[in-house]
């Protein structure tokens, strides 16, 4: 009798059972608590479900390893794995890991009466299965590929393989990450004027940190109230936290997150967790331990890097928190913002050191103690605070900023669209750049005699420059034939006159030379109309200017392309020695360059010819009268040359070049020196044409593609005069209280 067989059956069987029958037991646990308990229950619930994820994943790794279940999967898959299957390694770790995967979405199904009825988040059992198996779509198992495709190289597997592996590991990842942000309604949209855009600007100036955006978060269904540094000098707050917060205490938060930025935590946090890795990766290859220490490193590789992870960010927290009361001089209102958003969030004040051990977090508690020290606060006076989180406000109102997008979700032009724009454009772009120099010296290889390699080479460029010129005309304008349509609809439920035979859809930004928002060279995408006034609808801002108010229209540098471009540049003034102010049009219900071109002709000349009064006037619809002056509040913006960073640059091509030369491989064009000839392959299989060939054709298509936001000059402004930007914003008054902090 194999008694080795049953023993891994009955072993991988109580791993699997073990996870469930524990889900099973905290939620009947967590539901008999009573009512007054529901932050606790819901912190251990949220702590529970933490750990029984890495411990799932853990277990499963030391286990199979342990039981030699790993090996004997692995044998019987190559006895029975079909010939046409690539990808051996990666697949067959996906589909070992199948089980466990299963096993973490039904515990997270099972705890759905606990998100219902503690959290009261209303999320549906189908929902929270969805949510489970997006999170392991974009973090398990684009791991388990990359460590497939590494086995399939080091062990003698072929480099195609090793390609597709980290294709599929990135098709899953990028993937499950957009469907699961989706499925959370974590669409964050940018905050660009107003005075909460203005005041974090002002904070942001303050401490010297170039911050680029600040983004709102809709509440969606699970209500979130928090915020968070993002890379790339950016903001998120949610809009439940903007409701619930005072402005001392938002200023507080974002003083926080500022402080973030500034010692630059968001990129030492992935030092720290690669530094985990690294410090137990080290001694695994150095010791090459035998097969009975495995289950051991399976676990250290996992705890460590998220220990090493967690201690840092706990770290970054404090530090942050010092920040903050140091930038904004009201520690008061840092303690009772933590405490509304742990209120909020439903989260105890204090857990123990040993639940804070895995949290990225401290206490609420231990963090107001440490703030009180930082600003010699006496202990009465942070017990106070915890105890009643109310700050006095001038007048004793308390004043709240405005959430502006609180319709954002609706928006047609929002941040989502721009996003999803800029990445399609960015794919297309390394898609060309990459497969088809490859495809057309292959092709062409084909068809020529051998040793005719340089004119291979020059009739593939040829039609690469062709096929890369084609692409430059029609990539600005991916995806504006739907928002267009989606405007028109929009507009036209609003009761804005769109659909009039002299309306135009047109894009507008703030400036008088061309700047970048959010990825695009249009601020604001929106309804023009000419009659006894230029009138304006848009999502971001709607305005209408009589003659006299304009000064001047003129034609002036577009965004940067091969095919020239060109904005319509208005400069007006609300009346006679005012500042003058400048705003530019383009064209936007076009779908290339060249027809974008013809369309800014007869833009130029309806509003060259208005303006003149040579252009018959019809009186402005009724819905315009309520129409205010074009907006003079700053916006937040990009100037072209921040697409010339050198590392920036440095970074595209590397990537563009190494991706060319493993699609070359695939392709069976030889990269001398760098990728050696598969030998498991016939050496006639391969083209007479060097894959390096191809490399330089997709930096010379990158080159092209990227050439004129590269090299060309930044435009000169058209006059002196730009948008008049809002006075400096003062820092709140502290919390008036006795403390020496304060009195200050």
């Amino acid at each position: 009798m194999n008694f080795g067989g049953i023993n891994q059956i009955i072993g991988s069987t109580l791993v699997l059972v073990l996870p469930i029958g524990l889900a099973l037991w905290f939620r009947r646990k967590a539901l008999l608590a009573p009512p007054e308990a529901r932050a606790s229950v819901w912190f251990s619930s949220f702590r529970f479900l933490r750990y029984l994820n890495l411990g799932t994943i853990a277990l499963w790794w030391a286990a199979t390893d342990f039981l030699d279940l790993k090996a004997r999967a692995w044998f019987l898959w190559l006895k029975n794995l079909p010939a046409w299957l690539p990808s051996s390694h990666a697949i067959f770790l996906f589909c070992f890991w199948i089980p466990p995967m299963v096993g973490l979405i039904c515990c997270q199904t099972l705890f759905q009466p606990v998100y219902v009825q503690i959290r009261e988040v209303p999320w549906t059992r189908s929902e929270l299965a969805r949510q489970a198996a997006l999170g392991l779509g974009a973090s398990l198992v684009p791991a388990l590929l990359v460590i497939g495709g590494v086995l399939e190289l080091t062990s003698g597997g072929s480099f195609t393989d090793f390609v597709l592996s980290y294709a599929l590991a990135a098709f899953f990842g990028v993937g499950s990450a957009r469907a699961l942000r989706k499925q959370l309604q974590l669409t964050p949209n940018a905050l660009t004027t107003g005075e909460l855009r203005d005041r974090a600007f002002s904070l942001a100036a303050r401490l010297s940190v170039k911050l680029r955006q600040l983004y709102l978060l809709p509440p969606g269904k699970s209500r979130l109230a928090n915020a968070f540094a993002r890379s790339g000098n950016s903001i998120l707050l949610t809009e439940i936290l903007l409701t619930s917060l005072n402005k001392r205490e938002v200023d507080a938060v974002i003083g926080h997150e500022l402080s973030h930025l500034k010692k630059d935590h968001p990129r030492l946090l992935g030092f720290a967790l690669m530094g985990g890795l690294a410090g137990v990766m080290t001694p695994y290859v150095l010791l090459a331990p035998s097969p009975g220490w495995l289950p051991l490193f399976d676990i250290l590789f996992i705890v460590v890097p998220l220990s090493s992870f967690y201690f840092a960010s706990r770290r970054f927290e404090y530090a942050a928190d010092a920040g903050s009361i140091k930038l904004t001089g009201d520690p008061a209102a840092m303690i009772t913002a933590l405490v509304k958003l742990h209120h909020l969030n439903l989260m105890p004040l204090e857990w123990s050191k040993w639940s804070e051990s895995a949290m990225t977090h401290p206490s609420t508690l231990r963090r107001a103690r440490a703030i009180g020290r930082a600003a010699k606060m006496s202990d009465d006076r942070v017990s106070e605070l915890l105890a009643k989180p109310h700050l006095p406000a001038p007048d004793s109102i308390e004043h709240h900023y405005v959430a502006l997008l609180g319709g954002a979700t609706r928006k047609v032009f929002s941040s989502e669209f721009k996003r999803q724009v800029s990445v399609r454009a960015l794919l297309a772009v390394a898609s060309l750049a990459i497969l088809l120099p490859s495809l057309v010296l292959r092709a062409l290889s084909e068809l020529s005699s051998p040793g005719q390699g340089w004119q291979v080479f020059s009739a593939a460029l040829a039609l690469c420059l062709l096929a890369t010129m084609v692409f430059v005309n029609r990539v600005p304008f991916l995806g504006y034939g739907g928002l267009c349509r989606r405007l028109r609809a929009k507009f036209t439920a609003e009761g804005v006159p769109v659909n009039r035979s002299d309306a135009l859809l047109v894009g507008l930004a703030p400036g008088d030379v061309p700047r970048i928002f959010e990825a695009n060279y249009a601020w604001d995408v929106g309804c023009l109309l000419l009659t006894d006034r230029l009138c304006y609808w848009g999502e971001e801002t709607r305005f209408a200017l009589r003659r006299d108010q304009i000064v001047s229209v003129e034609a002036g540098r577009g965004f940067p392309n091969w095919f020239r471009t060109q904005f319509l540049y208005i400069r007006w003034r609300a009346a006679p020695g005012q500042p003058e102010i400048s705003f530019n049009l383009r064209p936007a219900e076009v779908k290339s360059v060249l027809a974008m071109r013809r369309s800014f002709r007869d833009l130029h000349h309806r509003i060259s010819s208005w303006r003149a009064g040579s252009a018959a006037s019809e009186p402005a619809p009724t819905k315009a009268d309520s129409l205010p002056l074009p907006p003079t509040a700053e916006v937040t913006s990009t100037p072209l040359s921040a697409t010339r960073d050198p590392r920036q640059i440095l970074a595209i091509l590397t990537f563009t070049a190494f991706g060319s030369g493993a699609v070359a491989a695939l392709f069976k064009l030889p990269v001398e020196f760098a990728v050696p000839i598969d030998p498991a392959q016939d050496a006639a299989a391969y083209a007479g044409i060097s894959g390096w060939y191809a490399i330089l054709l997709t930096l010379i298509i990158v080159v092209l593609h990227f050439g004129p936001a590269w090299f060309l000059r930044e435009p000169s402004p058209l006059s002196s005069s730009s948008a008049v930007p809002p006075p400096p914003i003062p820092a709140q008054k502290p919390d008036p209280s006795p403390d020496p902090f304060n009195a200050r």
